[in-house]
């Protein structure tokens, strides 16, 4: 090939890359407004649904889901166990501790 057809292919591949990013950049522009507009979207809420009375968080642990008193804490477990009046020694694993809580 001669130099003034390579330098008229160099000058084809540099225009097509140029072409090619200005594609991505529409693109990634489009896709921006399209995200930006869905961002500008607002909908608009009611009113929060009124919380029922309840008679206040659960005191009596024995009827707490098994998952729930697992989440519990030793410290936790001892001194509900304590307030109930049950003995509680500082040997006691967490599994005997939720033993204890079951069986009141």
């Amino acid at each position: 090939m001669t130099k003034g057809v390579e330098v008229a292919q160099a000058k084809a591949e540099v225009a097509t890359k140029k072409k090619r990013t200005a594609k991505k950049k529409s693109t990634a522009t489009k896709a921006k407004a399209k995200t930006s507009a869905k961002k500008k979207t607002v909908t608009v809420k009611s009113a929060p649904a009124p919380v029922k009375a309840s008679s206040g968080p659960i005191t009596d642990w024995t009827q707490l889901a098994d998952s729930t008193l697992k989440r519990k804490t030793v410290a936790q477990l001892t001194e509900y166990l304590t307030e109930k009046g049950v003995s509680v020694e500082k040997s006691m694993k967490k599994a005997d501790l939720l033993s204890a809580v079951k069986s009141l």
